[in-house]
């Protein structure tokens, strides 16, 4: 009886554990859905919030004097005001989720989100995919993303 009674406790442990998973990952998705949905929207001031105070977000991109790879990191603020700065001449700036997947493991996360975006102005638009990383830990119970790596496909 004492270990029927113990693996019915372990079972129910075990199901609260994915079912807490499911819930971030549930939690995790559609917050990262309205974040390119803010960035889309140039919602400014909404960006800095989604992330903790330690925040990178680190692009991959190629220098156009050397033509080579180079990481530039920034962090939320720089981000929000070089953004700013650059769209701030372009009539069109979308990004879409095509495709997110994450993994949670209690308080940390994964997100794997591959988009695709336009930017430009009439007559002369661009377009192109790419794959964002986020990391995000959960700290008092609210999910923050640390750590964002971008790289155009």
């Amino acid at each position: 009886m004492k270990k029927l009674t113990i693996s019915i406790l372990l079972l129910l442990l075990f199901s609260a554990s994915i079912y807490s998973q499911k819930t971030d990952e549930v939690y995790l998705k559609s917050t990262t859905l309205l974040f390119y949905e803010n960035l889309s929207g140039r919602d400014w001031d909404s960006i800095p919030e989604y992330f903790t105070s330690g925040a990178k977000l680190s692009l991959i991109r190629i220098n156009p004097q050397t033509q080579k790879e180079v990481v530039e990191s920034l962090t939320p603020m720089q981000f929000v005001k070089r953004s700013k700065d650059v769209l701030a001449k372009l009539s069109i700036f979308e990004e879409e989720v095509l495709e997110s997947k994450f993994e949670v493991s209690k308080n940390l996360a994964h997100g794997w989100i591959k988009y695709k975006a336009r930017a430009g102005n009439e007559g002369s638009v661009f377009e192109w995919t790419g794959i964002d990383a986020f990391t995000w830990i959960k700290v008092n119970s609210e999910w923050k993303i640390q750590n964002v790596v971008s790289n155009k496909e």
